[in-house]
C-alpha cells in the first residue's frame, strides 16, 4: 500500500495493531526500484504479522522528517509510534527478513517500548504565495 496522505498514514501506520515495514523511497532512486519486488515478496510471505507500506518522500516529505532520513531507500518497521528496526541503503531478502523477526521477537516479549523520536506534520507545510502574509 502506498501512503499518500496523513489520513492513511495515522490509519495504516499509527494505528496498526501489527508492526508495519515502512519504505521510504523516490522516483528518481534507482536502489528504491530494485528492492521494491524483494518488498512485495516479503509482504506475501509475512502478511499477517506485518504490515508494508511505501511512502514516496517527494510527496509526503513531512512524514519522513521526524526519522532524519539520510539516504534512500530506507526501511522503518514501526509499531504505533515506536520504532523497533531501520535498514538504510539497498538490503537483500535475508536482511528484511532478519529486522522483520527480530522486530516480531521483540514485541513477543510484551515489554514496553518507547516513542520514535520527534512527530510528524499532520499536513505537509504550506508553501507561501504571493497572496500570503509573511
Amino acid at each position: 500500500m502506498t501512503i499518500c496522505n496523513y489520513k492513511s498514514w495515522e490509519a495504516e501506520v499509527v494505528q496498526s495493531d501489527i508492526p508495519v515495514f515502512v519504505d521510504f523511497w523516490a522516483t528518481w532512486c534507482g536502489p528504491s526500484r530494485i528492492i521494491k519486488p524483494i518488498i512485495d515478496e516479503l509482504s506475501d510471505e509475512y502478511r499477517d504479522k506485518v504490515k508494508f507500506v511505501r511512502v514516496n518522500i517527494e510527496e509526503m516529505e513531512h512524514l519522513a522528517k521526524p526519522y532524519d532520513l539520510l539516504s534512500l531507500p530506507t526501511v522503518l518497521i514501526l509499531h504505533k509510534e515506536s520504532l523497533l528496526y531501520s535498514e538504510v541503503g539497498m538490503g537483500t531478502e535475508q536482511t528484511y527478513k532478519k529486522i522483520i523477526d527480530k522486530a516480531l521477537a521483540l514485541l513477543a516479549t510484551g515489554k514496553r517500548l518507547p516513542p520514535a523520536t520527534g512527530s510528524y506534520e499532520k499536513e505537509p507545510p504550506k508553501t507561501p504565495t504571493d497572496h500570503d502574509d509573511y
